[in-house]
């Protein structure tokens, strides 16, 4: 029981700290693009993407410690979502 709902706590964070995420790109991005075309991409995009798009931006996130961490929440969420997959 509590391993599961450690798990379910970090797939909530992990979750809302993406959505928001998002949101914030979305928002800095409406600065200097009209329409729904972007936010659409990037609201579907996934995680490898948004990074590149950081990246794009002049940002190495990549290289940084907290993303590896945060690729690591990222994939233990997804199996505790979806189950092992590929």
């Amino acid at each position: 029981m509590r391993d599961q709902t450690r798990l379910s706590v970090t797939a909530g964070m992990f979750h809302e700290w993406d959505k928001q995420l998002r949101d914030w790109l979305v928002r800095e991005i409406r600065h200097w693009h009209r329409g729904d075309t972007a936010a659409a991409k990037v609201w579907s995009a996934d995680f490898a993407k948004i990074a590149g798009l950081l990246e794009s931006f002049g940002w190495k996130v990549r290289s940084t410690d907290y993303f590896k961490t945060l690729d690591a929440c990222r994939l233990v969420v997804n199996v505790y979502k979806h189950g092992a997959g590929k």
